[in-house]
């Protein structure tokens, strides 16, 4: 049956040519449609290229054989390799599994997705569509990026297998949700839902003021920052905040206090929404396995950048 698990699954490995003819298992391997696969193709072989001239230029010793000698690889072409690490970040299987998938060992799986998530990741740069991060000019972007200068503020937390050793454990441990975990900062758009700001991976034992503090996260002066009560008492320069307002203890909510909460809670809302977008890469969503350092970081401003890549494409064709 075209478009099956017969046809994708074709050699031992899953076949690209297959899953383009079918829209949805396309959406459910990658989290992209098929044009918005194709749109990264350009951009992925420049970066790729780009990538193997720096690893022939660091290269310790002297080629033996010209570029292309040797045993044939299993992922022959560009759409192949990027199609193999897009289906590692949206289903985030074991490396076992994924290497069964493509028809290759653990070993070589894990040797393949560090050495494809650069490039993709240098991809996404190449579209422009990548959050800023906490560094000089980021006032500027955030300005340009949304001129109308309303913003939406919250933390996310990212699962963590349980570190060794006390220390870590402690260091590690949300008494939000009960478990151990990563934190982010972002700050998306207030219409289309793009992560304009990703901050940077924290322990999810800090708190989500101090973890923008610690960013450096500034907005423009005169814009409006839509925020929940985790950010009280984070008031930036010349930026007016809005948050829940909270009864007293004690006391009750007025009707104003309620009509003004759920007004806020409707505005917020949309930064909900941006997250559980990011969250389809299912790397960023269940507990994560890989302990490489810096990893925890990298694959979640991957994941923002899919997600703001999608958001372009889909308005695109929406007008």
């Amino acid at each position: 049956m075209p478009g099956g698990t017969e046809a994708i699954i074709r050699g031992g490995m899953l076949n690209l040519a297959a899953a383009t003819r079918s829209p949805r298992v396309m959406r459910a391997l990658t989290g992209l449609t098929i044009t918005e696969f194709r749109a990264l193709m350009p951009s992925f072989i420049k970066a790729e290229k780009k990538a193997q001239a720096e690893r022939d230029a660091n290269r310790r010793h002297k080629r033996q054989r010209k570029p292309g000698g040797g045993g044939k690889p299993a992922l022959r072409n560009p759409e192949d390799r990027l199609l193999f690490v897009l289906v590692y970040l949206k289903a985030y299987p074991t490396q076992d599994v994924h290497a069964v998938l493509f028809g290759n060992t653990q070993a070589w799986a894990c040797e393949w997705i560090h050495r494809l998530l650069p490039v993709l990741e240098a991809t996404l740069g190449r579209k422009a569509v990548l959050p800023q991060r906490p560094a000089i000019g980021t006032l500027a972007a955030l300005r340009r990026q949304c001129p109308e200068l309303c913003y939406l503020l919250d933390a996310t937390e990212r699962p963590i297998c349980r570190p060794r050793g006390e220390k870590l454990q402690r260091e590690f441990y949300s008494g939000k949700k009960k478990r151990h975990a990563v934190k982010n900062t972002v700050v998306t758009h207030h219409k289309d839902g793009k992560v304009l700001f990703l901050g940077k991976t924290h322990s999810a034992r800090i708190h989500d003021k101090r973890a923008a503090e610690k960013d450096g996260l500034r907005l423009p002066k005169g814009s409006v920052g839509f925020s929940d009560s985790g950010y009280q008492g984070y008031n930036p320069p010349g930026v007016i905040m809005l948050r829940p307002r909270k009864k007293r203890r004690g006391g009750k909510l007025t009707r104003r206090d309620k009509v003004y909460n759920r007004s806020l809670a409707s505005a917020r809302v949309a930064v909900e929404h941006t997250l559980s977008g990011v969250k389809r890469c299912r790397i960023v969503h269940d507990t994560f396995r890989n302990r490489r350092k810096g990893m925890r970081d990298s694959v979640m401003m991957i994941a923002c950048g899919l997600h703001n890549h999608r958001v372009i494409h889909r308005s695109m064709n929406w007008r």
